[in-house]
């Protein structure tokens, strides 16, 4: 077994922080100084799971909920894993020293499917936490600066949760997507064009997004679910509302383990989606989308890549979705339907075919300011 060093812990329960940033020192400057609005916004987005940003120092930073002890395990030159407690204990630093290369590959769940990083070129990054909603934030001289190695390039991010519901640990792992290994080499297939490499704001747009609500999760997927099915989604929990996760099957393994875009749920289905913030729009009757909200600093952003989309774009799907019921919610899929859903839309009941849309990396234009932007959709289109 490999020797695992004490392990330095960022963030606390009783602090008052902010949320986790994973960036460069230049941008910790900037935060631990901003008095900017538009700033603090951004780092007051970060309520659940990571979320990607190019808010802070013109940089792409990565943002995780405050207030959980965090430390980092780098794993080589272009790997590492962030370690998260998400539960209340007194050997804080014990648990958090859990050996990441002793958790089984079966184990690791999709996060946030690839990141992209910037930076300088030795990867050289900071693990710190802020506190965005203080008028005059500073950074905690108590805290502590946790050095990180990731040099620029695309991240392929996964997830792995050990223990139960009171005291369990979530793990991030981040490896270089060009270091994994690549699918055997087969027939060569067009790349289809996207969206133009910047975007304009449109005015209509914007307007649009002030009826968005991004629902989010603690790391697993999220659950798009008629309403009327929610009574028999138990999440990580059994039929009588015992805590199951690790000791007994569960819907939220089904959700993890789902191949495709439908999960059946009693006699219905549901569609599982990333562990992105996602947000339900319907256009018109007959048609609706489901927004992802990759990397982004604001949900017209997102709605301006989706809805500027070449039909090139657009990759239909095998698999046909049966809606049930009236209403669409979404759902952390480790939470009991039973509980209260983050969003519900409505949604006629039928059959639709889904468009899966090329994810757009590139930037939007507001006013003079160009914005960083990474987007996704799905689109439903009811049969008949």
């Amino acid at each position: 077994m490999r020797k695992r060093k004490k392990s330095l812990i960022v963030g606390g329960w009783f602090w008052t922080t902010g949320p986790l940033v994973l960036a460069t020192s230049t941008v910790r400057a900037i935060v631990q100084t901003t008095r900017d609005a538009k700033t603090l916004k951004a780092l007051a987005k970060a309520t659940k799971g990571p979320v990607l940003a190019r808010q802070l120092g013109k940089q792409r930073v990565l943002l995780f909920p405050g207030q959980f002890p965090s430390t980092w395990h780098q794993l080589g030159p272009r790997a590492g894993v962030l370690v998260r407690l998400a539960g209340h204990s007194n050997h804080e630093a014990e648990a958090l020293s859990v050996d990441p290369w002793a958790v089984a590959e079966r184990d690791w769940k999709l996060a946030v499917s690839t990141v992209t990083l910037d930076g300088p070129a030795d990867g050289a990054r900071e693990l710190f936490d802020a506190v965005p909603r203080d008028p005059q934030p500073i950074a905690r001289e108590d805290a502590n600066v946790l050095p990180v190695t990731l040099p620029p390039g695309k991240y392929v991010v996964d997830h792995a949760t050990l223990g139960e519901r009171d005291f369990a640990v979530v793990l991030y792992r981040f490896r270089a997507k060009d270091e994994l290994p690549q699918p055997p080499k087969g027939k060569r297939v067009a790349v289809q064009p996207g969206p133009p490499a910047i975007l304009e704001l449109r005015k209509e747009t914007a307007a649009l997004a002030r009826r968005l609500k991004f629902v989010g999760t603690d790391g697993g997927p999220l659950l798009a679910c008629p309403r009327s099915l929610l009574p028999q989604w138990h999440g990580v929990y059994d039929a009588d509302g015992e805590y199951v996760y690790g000791s007994a099957p569960c819907d939220y393994d089904r959700a993890c383990d789902a191949k495709g875009l439908i999960l059946s749920v009693g006699k219905g289905q549901a569609l599982v989606l990333e562990q992105v913030s996602t947000a339900f729009l319907q256009m018109e009757p007959g048609t609706a989308y489901l927004l992802f909200w990759v990397g982004a600093d604001a949900g017209s952003h997102v709605l301006e890549a989706v809805l500027s989309a070449p039909s090139k774009a657009w990759k239909k799907q095998k698999e046909v979705f049966s809606m049930t019921g009236k209403e669409l919610a979404l759902l952390d899929s480790a939470h009991a339907g039973k509980t209260k859903p983050a969003y519900l839309g409505e949604l006629a009941p039928g059959r639709y075919t889904m468009e899966r849309m090329q994810e757009y990396d590139g930037e939007i234009r507001v006013g003079s300011e160009l914005h960083g932007l990474m987007a996704g959709a799905l689109r439903l289109t009811r049969l008949g």
